[in-house]
């Protein structure tokens, strides 16, 4: 039983996605995209030359690039993974945006360059809206 679809053209539209879609293997990013959801996606990030970033989350035309260090003390050398990637990763698409965030085992929030630094009490405020 389906309750409260509170407007029928996009969910007709679903369905026929999802009918197209038999018998083939479910790409449900590629079935969100064409129906018009979005969700966000986490991915972690390694070059053959050994540059990695702990975590990318994709949220529609935003990126985040975020590391995790368990130190209470806050290393300027933790940001150069994350400044290498921004650089090299950097937008080419109109109103895409990439953000960088270091969480880290300290308490305070701070700002180091264009990374912003987040205590591990305080994460879900990296969380995408």
């Amino acid at each position: 039983m389906v309750l409260n679809i509170g407007d029928l053209e996009p969910f007709t539209g679903f369905l026929r996605l999802c009918a197209g879609s038999t018998a083939q293997e479910l790409n449900l990013a590629r079935l969100g995209a064409d129906a018009g959801i979005s969700q966000p996606s986490a991915h972690h990030y390694r070059e053959v030359a050994g540059l990695e970033v702990d975590l990318m989350v994709q949220d529609g035309l935003s990126l985040l690039l975020a590391e995790a260090k368990s130190g209470r003390t806050m290393n300027e050398s933790f940001l150069a993974p994350l400044l290498e990637a921004k650089e090299r990763l950097e937008p080419t698409q109109a109103g895409t945006t990439l953000s960088c965030a270091l969480v880290y085992g300290g308490d305070q929030p701070q700002q180091r360059k264009s990374v912003r630094v987040v205590p591990w009490s305080r994460i879900e405020e990296l969380a995408p809206d």
